[in-house]
């Protein structure tokens, strides 16, 4: 079935803000080539600089659907001024910096227009001091209370794993929305305190459960989602690329939700693009299964554009007509 479409706008107050945490910003560079071949000299075709990280990225996108955005972060360097810099372009995203003295990590991605075929690069992780960690605790703090809390995306060095988890106690503390996107030790600490959703995908999900689950049928996809919800979280929206996505609920009920077919362009940052649709939508008070069909429209939409960041409205009002849903 279609899920049931329903209309939404940009707000415009700050009630039921999406306060989003990235400890571990990017600037991103996006190239195109025409093709990837190894061992011989490719020239880029288009080129592109963007502020980066999983959180940012989910930011932006409720911001250019929702206007219910707000974002903690830290940046340093010069590579921190210029994200910095290109973050003050989205107009109408609440943004507050705290510094490192640690140069912000670079990301590098190489998207070939012939194959689709993708080569990501990703700086080593800035070193953060105790201080330097305690200012953005303490910026996170005042940025609440919020309607949905979301924490996304690695971590820098002098972080423990326990971040997400800290964070996840903070949110439901306050009586927000906890959504968390990690892997590893990270998620599984955050899995412990209880966070509202976890959005792993299907490599991310096999290394927490210690299984391989690459050509698992739709049960068995369902059945580790089902697998991570006993591990703490109350709903586990779990992604499976091209395929589409399985939401396991606090019910016990699994429901999948297949992908909008898209001329693609680039995936990175696609899954961001669903954490940040959905974030919004449940911050704008939508149920649970609108907000992650919101967030597959948004993906398709992200997926036809060579940057990592941002959406085009229309695109994902009218993918959203197009979100089946099914009950499994």
């Amino acid at each position: 079935m279609i899920a049931p479409t329903e209309t939404w706008s940009k707000q415009t107050n700050r009630e039921g803000t999406a306060v989003f945490v990235c400890p571990n910003p990017a600037l991103d560079k996006t190239a195109s080539v025409e093709d990837l071949t190894q061992g011989v000299t490719v020239r880029a075709t288009g080129l592109l600089t963007d502020p980066g990280g999983k959180s940012v990225h989910a930011a932006v996108v409720t911001e250019q659907l929702f206007g219910a955005a707000r974002l903690v972060t830290a940046f340093g360097g010069a590579n921190g001024r210029r994200a910095e810099e290109l973050l003050g372009t989205y107009t109408g995203l609440a943004t507050t910096t705290t510094r490192i003295g640690s140069e912000t990590r670079e990301t590098w991605t190489v998207v070939s227009g012939t194959s689709g075929a993708i080569l990501e690069v990703t700086a080593p992780a800035p070193n953060v001091s105790t201080a330097e960690l305690a200012d953005l605790w303490l910026a996170i703090e005042r940025s609440m209370p919020a309607t949905v809390l979301v924490g996304g995306g690695s971590l820098p060095l002098g972080v423990g794993d326990d971040f997400y988890a800290r964070l996840t106690e903070l949110g439901r503390n306050s009586g927000a929305l906890v959504l968390v996107d990690a892997t590893g030790e990270t998620l599984k600490q955050a899995l412990s305190a209880g966070p509202y959703l976890v959005k792993p995908n299907l490599n991310e999900a096999s290394a927490l459960l210690g299984i391989d689950l690459e050509d698992s049928p739709p049960q068995g996809a369902l059945n580790a989602a089902l697998a991570i919800r006993e591990m703490g979280a109350e709903n586990v929206w779990l992604t499976l690329g091209s395929i589409g996505s399985i939401l396991a609920t606090d019910d016990g009920q699994g429901r999948s939700f297949g992908a909008v077919p898209a001329n693609v362009v680039n995936t990175v940052g696609c899954g961001d693009a669903m954490m940040g649709a959905a974030a919004g939508a449940l911050a704008s008070g939508s149920d649970l299964i609108s907000a992650v069909a919101i967030g597959v429209a948004a993906a398709a939409s992200q997926a036809e554009t060579l940057s990592p960041i941002g959406v085009d409205v229309a695109t994902v009002r009218k993918a959203r007509g197009n979100v089946l849903v099914e009950v499994m």
